[in-house]
Order: structure tokens, then C-alpha cells, then sequence
């Protein structure tokens, strides 16, 4: 019995070859994503921290695929890998099972770490925020989300296009200039913004989804090793981004399973004497109600947590998870005002474990008005919006606390963010 062989199978078999006989050349240097996650990660105890450090490494030994290294214009398949990980994960963090399943869940997270941090390697990302002064942007810096993307030729923040996609868009003009490794993008109609663009790798294998204009190779692009342009500014923010998974994985574990997950979380990993860089974890719910305390319902509100990205919260919104220390965004529909109701004021309330619920309202304002900033300085909080006709001004009112809880002296705290 003969096999034919044609020369694509051929040279797919080189290539393996190559794989298996020679060091990896397309990734950080051996040991370099092994050294970013000692370096980013010392507060984890050793016996796990030993795991995810050599699980960080796995996908240079087998998993030659392009978007396990952000290869290729691959910029949605490497972030849907990452979000695998997650997912897979989110079992095996449950309270009661954490800790015998830490040993998996180290190497799960070893393992999303790696495009996490050949991101920066592999693409012009580094070069771009450069040009644009955003030397320490990371590509996601999500809470309690996994990593996102809107799609090819899409807006991704700070406000640059993903340039993933053979086909530019109707209107659409764009440029490559080789010796910075800068992308521009005239969207139709738009002014000129810089493009999100990675190099090729094996091209007479892996399929690609790179757009004729901004193909570059691998080996011109890449910031795999010492003495490359850029090798350092992308190592530093590998760094950054796995600090940050970190305080991701503690985001959704604190969103899956509340505070006790989180506490779960930390007991299993933190080592003693040490403590998560990721800081305290906080909800924050969205009403709004007209004047009559009524509860007004589906009233959709543009929330942002710091991300780079807005989100609709619907009220009565779940409950949305900040940081402490950190600024929020809010902002009402301004067509709410078209159908007569006017908006009148936020309250940040504060729910008292003590007896009955009760709340001691924070004014935000007492002003009509309908967007907000403020800085999350105490945590459970209720974020409420009133509508209906502007108040009489009048002194604010505060909740007296129940019986057996004396006052506190003197007038109530400024209320966050003033």
C-alpha cells in the first residue's frame, strides 16, 4: 500500500520536526514567562506558585497554535482561550473545594497566563501605547469580567482598532509603517486612530487573519528576548497583566461565591506573612425610584468600573463589583427628562447589619442632575437615583440609628468623592 504524501504535508511535518529538535524561538526565551510569573506573583505559596510557573511554560512544549500565542491577527482565538481557563476554573473555586483542587487550579491558571503575556510580545501593542503616551496601558484590565473584545476591526480601548481581519471594511483606509511597526486606520467618516496588529508565524501552516496591509512577520515584530526593540517595555507590562489575572481571579471568585469565596481563595493560596496586591472587593447595586419611593424598573444606566469599557446596568441592577479606593461612572438616560420625569439626585446608601435594615443615605447631590463620579470609599453600597420634580432645598436629613446604637457625634462623614 503506497501513502501519498503532497508537499503541505511535508512541510507540516518539518515543522513539527523543527518543533520537537530544536529550542522554541517564537515566544518569550525558555524560562523568561517562568521568571514573569515569580516576579509578578511572590505573595502565592511556594508548592503553588511552583505550578503555575512551569504550567506558564506548557504551551511552548505542545500547543503550537497561533492564538495560544497571539500570533497571526488571532486576537479573538487567543482571548477565547484565556476565557476557557476561566471557565474551566470556576468549579474548582468553589468555598468547599478550593483547597483540593488547588493543585489543578494552579496549572489552569499557569496556563491562561501565557497569551496573556505573549500578547505584548507578539504584537505591536507596546509600540502603539508608546506613540500614544500609554506606556503602562494593559491590553484587558477587566473586574469580575473575563477578557473582551468586541469584535474584527473593532474599538478597543484606549481607543485604537483591532486589526483582525483579511478584509478591511468598506471606507476604511490603512497603513503600515514597518520601521516603527504603527498601524493608521481612517475609519469611514472618522478621524485617523492607530491599529492592533501581531506577526506571522509559519504562514505556509497556521491560517492567518491578517489584513494584506498590516502583514508583518514574527521575526520582525517580536519581543521575545534581550536586545530586541522593545523587549523590555513588553516584559514589564507581562508583568503588569499577571499581577493583574490575579486580581481578576479573585474578581470573579469574590462575583461567584462572595466573600467567601474570596476569603476561601486566599486562605489556599496567599502564603503566611503575605497578602493579595488586589486590595479589598466591593458591590454596588443601581435603583432608581420617583419621589414617591416607588421602584421605577428596567431603567438602563451606563456604568464604568475603571476598565475602559461602559456597561448597561438595568435597575434594580445585580450587584456590580468595584474596588475600594476606586472611581465609578454613572450615568442616567437622558431621555428619561423627555418623558417627564426629571432627574433630581443620587444617594449612595449604606445597608447596617444591626437589627432591622436600615440605611444612612451619602448625598452625592441635591441638585438636578443625571451622570456622576465618585470614589468607592465604603463598600455594599446602593447607588439611587430619584425622579420627579426638583426638591425644595432644604437641610439633609440623616437616618437615626436603631435603639441600643448611639449617633455618631457630631455631623454625618462628607459624603464620598467630595
Amino acid at each position: 500500500m503506497k501513502l501519498a504524501v503532497g508537499w503541505k504535508e511535508v512541510a507540516a511535518l518539518a515543522v513539527v520536526l523543527s518543533f520537537a529538535l530544536a529550542p522554541m524561538g517564537w515566544a518569550f526565551d525558555a524560562g523568561i514567562h517562568k521568571e514573569i510569573v515569580r516576579e509578578a506573583l511572590p505573595f502565592v505559596k511556594a508548592e503553588y506558585l511552583d505550578v503555575i510557573a512551569e504550567a506558564s511554560d506548557d504551551p511552548d512544549k505542545g500547543l503550537w497554535e497561533a492564538p495560544w500565542h497571539f500570533d497571526n491577527c488571532y486576537f479573538i482565538q487567543g482571548l477565547n482561550e484565556i476565557n476557557k481557563k476561566y471557565d474551566e476554573i470556576k468549579p474548582l473555586v468553589a468555598p468547599q473545594v478550593v483547597l483540593a483542587n488547588a493543585r489543578k487550579v494552579a496549572e489552569l491558571f499557569g496556563h491562561l497566563l501565557h497569551p496573556a503575556q505573549d500578547l505584548y510580545a507578539h504584537s505591536n501593542w507596546v509600540e502603539t501605547m508608546a506613540a500614544m503616551g500609554y506606556r503602562h496601558a494593559l491590553f484587558d484590565r477587566g473586574i469580575a469580567r473575563k477578557w473582551k473584545l468586541e469584535g474584527k476591526w473593532s474599538w478597543h480601548p484606549p481607543g485604537v482598532i483591532i486589526a483582525q481581519g483579511k478584509v478591511v471594511p468598506d471606507g476604511w483606509e490603512v497603513a503600515l509603517d514597518k520601521t516603527t511597526g504603527l498601524v493608521t486606520v481612517i475609519p469611514k467618516g472618522g478621524p485617523a486612530v492607530y491599529a492592533i496588529i501581531s506577526g506571522l508565524w509559519k504562514e505556509e501552516i497556521f491560517e492567518d487573519e491578517c489584513c494584506a496591509v498590516t502583514r508583518m512577520w514574527h521575526k520582525e515584530l517580536h519581543k521575545d528576548k534581550p536586545g530586541r526593540p522593545f523587549y523590555k517595555e513588553a516584559r514589564e507590562l507581562a508583568i503588569r497583566q499577571t499581577v493583574h489575572e490575579w486580581c481578576r481571579l479573585e474578581s470573579l471568585v469574590f462575583l461567584w461565591y462572595g466573600a467567601e469565596g474570596l476569603k476561601k481563595l486566599r486562605e489556599t493560596f496567599i502564603a503566611s506573612g503575605q497578602k493579595s496586591p488586589c486590595g479589598e472587593f466591593c458591590t454596588l447595586r443601581i435603583r432608581a425610584q420617583d419621589t414617591a419611593m416607588n421602584e421605577l424598573k428596567g431603567v438602563r444606566m451606563r456604568v464604568a468600573v475603571g476598565d475602559g469599557w461602559d456597561n448597561i446596568a438595568v435597575t434594580p441592577s445585580w450587584p456590580l463589583v468595584v474596588q475600594l479606593d476606586q472611581q465609578v461612572w454613572v450615568q442616567a438616560p437622558p431621555e428619561l427628562k423627555d418623558k417627564g420625569l426629571v432627574f433630581v439626585e443620587w444617594k449612595l446608601a449604606e445597608r447596617k447589619p444591626v437589627g432591622e435594615d436600615y440605611f444612612i443615605l451619602w448625598w452625592l447631590s441635591r441638585s438636578p442632575r443625571n451622570e456622576w463620579i465618585f470614589k468607592v470609599e465604603k463598600c455594599d453600597l446602593e447607588l439611587i437615583a430619584v425622579y420627579g420634580p426638583p426638591p425644595e432645598e432644604k437641610p439633609v436629613e440623616t437616618v437615626p440609628p436603631p435603639p441600643g446604637e448611639e449617633p455618631p457625634p457630631g455631623e454625618l462623614p462628607p459624603p464620598p468623592g467630595e
